[in-house]
């Protein structure tokens, strides 16, 4: 998922830097700042949710999104902790582009998408072209 998440960004135009592992995408933040980070919340190694509690004690102006197909309280943990946005997968290509542009420009999501703490939970399933090159990739 990490590699089709990064195809979507760079076909959007958006720079890409990818890390492993929670402890490596804090390391690569630290030594190289972002505008943005994305985060799975089931990783190897340190979690997503503990990734994004110590990312946003270090910076707490930083725009997160955390994303899990599988974890979705700990999405609700994950928004409690910081994370601007979350988004359950599979999603739409389109979802993910246009939710990180608003994270990016600052825009807030509509009250009514609100839930349970999130600031917007997003189901979706077409990944299909992003999900079908990796697929052709592997």
């Amino acid at each position: 998922m990490r590699i089709a998440t990064r195809r979507i960004l760079e076909r959007a135009e958006h720079k890409v830097v990818e890390a492993s592992t929670g402890e490596d995408g804090v390391e690569m933040y630290r030594t190289s700042p972002a505008d943005l980070i994305i985060t799975d919340i089931l990783m190897p190694g340190q979690g997503g949710v503990e990734t994004v509690a110590q990312l946003r004690e270090e910076n707490p102006g930083l725009r997160i999104i955390a994303m899990s197909a599988h974890a979705l309280d700990e999405l609700l943990e994950a928004a409690k902790f910081g994370g601007t946005r979350t988004i359950v997968k599979p999603f739409a290509v389109d979802t993910l582009t246009k939710m990180v542009d608003e994270v990016l420009r600052g825009d807030e999501p509509e009250e009514e998408e609100e839930l349970d703490g999130l600031d917007e939970l997003v189901i979706d399933d077409d990944i299909e072209w992003a999900m079908d090159d990796e697929e052709s990739n592997s």
